[in-house]
């Protein structure tokens, strides 16, 4: 019996070491972890105008992306992420300040008045500084202007002047491309150079590009890869000629366009997003040859999508199908799991306070977006998010949006570009992803519900009784006058 006692209370010794020892161990591994995460680099990689599903990682059946692909298949992919304005300026104020625009009222690129960030906002890039972080930003698209206040807190803040395009209506414009490929490529160049002689600095970089874009404009190898049926005529057609065209379908239609026109269009776009990935895969590769890919959070982004899918949009700003608003979002890190779809919802309001939570930095700011660090550590096995809802807006107002991770409402403020004249639409994109089927009239429980969760959203910010002092602002000098004849230029 006494034997017996011993060899007891020596097991629960046993016992009792190793519980000691794996606390220790896990506390230890967590400041070893937030240690590390406190010198880890910053890269924000995004892309302009890429839709989700014409990657390969999110299912596309066309090989579109294949750099992305093998990088992101060691990420973490989220397949449920949101930008609340599909246009680009707005998207990247959400995601650089984690406000939404009914708070920030940034809802447009607007031609008829910039709304910058307040200075007193405290950025993505102003609160890295004073982290000690080295800041700096690779832009191509002329909405990130010095206007908008997006530059504050970069060290270095490098924009190709307007956008890489030659205006559309100039004879000058040859069957050789619109896009001037040789300053955006020189430009891209320069950025990845930069992170070879910086890959020794604390840093935050951000490089963002403006293909895929319109006008399409891949190169010649690239121009019907993805649909050998149009390379007779696009030999036929000048890239003039294809953006003329293309301007005209890029408004609201009162009546659908043809699927050839949309399948050629198509075919060009996904060229545009082949090319982008060869710079992506570019970027990705310094990233690794300088190892900083072992001491760095990556995120890869797009500002928002492009509506061509109800054969009445050929454009982003003025829809919210998802077409316009569901955007990818992939982010790699030494810390945690690779290779997970993660379904939780998110919009790009979120990313701000996420990025804050993994590399472990405090902040006073208050944010609407909410933190999924949590999906981050778990994986996969959190899929189940802290926001019950995503909110988009239309530039300038014309529509609201509320999606609960199942149902999406719609509503329109006015009888601007409405799809059948409806006003109001509700769709279960469970079942209707293409949201193509209005079922306001037959789900009343969830229209009344989600109708009134954005009327008191809206309420509750006075958003759009806001709007008409916002587009009533004038530009006040000639410089930015300029900034806005060359953006029109460029389509908008």
């Amino acid at each position: 019996m006494i034997i017996m006692k011993k060899a007891t209370t020596f097991l629960l010794l046993i016992f009792a070491v190793i519980i000691l020892c794996l606390i220790l161990f896990y506390l230890t591994k967590k400041i070893i972890s937030e240690k590390q995460a406190q010198s880890f680099n910053l890269i924000l990689i995004s892309v302009d105008t890429l839709r989700s599903d014409h990657m390969g990682i999110y299912g596309y059946d066309k090989d579109t992306t294949p750099n992305i692909d093998r990088w992101a298949k060691e990420a973490q992919v989220f397949t449920n992420a949101y930008t609340v304005v599909p246009a680009t300026y707005p998207s990247f104020a959400a995601l650089m300040t984690g406000h939404n625009p009914f708070k920030s009222k940034i809802d447009s690129n607007r031609l008829e008045g910039i709304v910058p960030i307040s200075k007193k906002t405290a950025t993505l890039a102003t609160v890295l500084k004073k982290q000690g972080y080295y800041t700096a930003g690779f832009v191509t698209n002329g909405w990130l202007n010095k206007y908008t206040n997006i530059s504050m807190g970069f060290n270095e803040y490098n924009l190709l002047e307007y956008n890489p395009y030659d205006d559309v209506n100039k004879n000058s414009v040859s069957n050789k491309g619109i896009l001037n490929k040789k300053d955006y490529e020189k430009f891209l160049d320069k950025s990845i150079e930069w992170i070879g002689k910086n890959k020794d600095k604390k840093m935050f970089l951000w490089i963002h590009l403006i293909t895929p874009h319109a006008p399409y404009d891949p190169p010649e190898e690239l121009r019907c890869a993805f649909n050998n049926a149009y390379c007779d005529l696009f030999s036929k057609e000048t890239n003039q000629e294809l953006e003329q065209e293309r301007n005209v379908l890029k408004g609201c239609s009162d009546k659908s366009l043809d699927e050839i026109t949309l399948d050629k269009f198509k075919t060009l776009y996904d060229g545009s997003v082949a090319y982008t990935d060869r710079w992506i895969g570019k970027i990705i590769k310094k990233i690794e040859d300088t190892s900083l890919d072992k001491k760095s959070l990556v995120i890869f982004y797009s500002d928002h999508g492009e509506g061509f899918d109800h054969n009445y949009y050929f454009f982003h700003g003025t829809v919210l199908y998802d077409s316009s608003t569901k955007i990818p979002l992939i982010i790699k890190s030494p810390f945690y799991p690779k290779g997970q779809m993660i379904n939780t919802l998110v919009d790009n309001t979120d990313i701000l306070p996420t990025i804050y939570s993994l590399l472990h930095i405090s902040t006073n700011d208050t944010f609407d977006g909410i933190s999924f660090s949590d999906s981050l550590n778990n994986g996969i096995k959190s899929n189940n998010s802290k926001k019950k809802y995503t909110f988009s807006v239309s530039t300038d107002a014309h529509k609201a949006s509320v999606y609960d991770g199942r149902y999406k409402y719609i509503s329109s403020l006015d009888n601007y570009c409405l799809l059948n004249s409806q006003t109001e639409e509700l769709y279960d994109l469970s079942k209707d992803p293409k949201e193509l089927d209005n079922i306001v009239g037959r789900n009343i429980p969830t229209y009344k519900q989600l109708k009134k969760v954005l009327r008191d959203k809206l309420t509750t910010y006075n958003f759009f009784q806001s709007i008409p002092e916002i587009q009533n602002q004038k530009l006040l000098d000639t410089e930015k006058q300029e900034l806005m004849n060359k953006l029109k230029s460029f389509g908008y």
